[in-house]
């Protein structure tokens, strides 16, 4: 904790602050599809960039097993996710 100041602290518990607000509050859901393949495409590049940079020697079925493992997270946390969800249509 040494570099750890007062003003660290209370900046990011105001950022939490910030962020646990604005998911608490309604708003109107927007399907923006250029945000989801900005998405993808950064997540390809950060999986290249690592394992380019920590010289990893991956065969064809550990790719495999992973890319399966992955999609399977994805599903579990997206199902867990929708279950969680709380969705309401206001009349005005």
């Amino acid at each position: 904790m040494q570099n750890l100041s007062y003003i660290n602290i209370v900046l990011a518990l105001l950022i939490l602050y910030v962020v646990i607000k604005r998911q608490l509050e309604p708003r109107t859901v927007k399907f923006k599809p250029e945000f989801f393949i900005v998405i993808i495409l950064f997540g390809i590049a950060s999986i290249g960039d690592a394992v380019n940079k920590q010289h990893l020697n991956l065969s064809q079925s550990n790719i495999l097993i992973f890319g399966i493992l992955s999609l399977i997270s994805a599903a579990i946390f997206a199902g867990l996710r929708a279950i969680s969800y709380k969705f309401w249509i206001d009349d005005a």
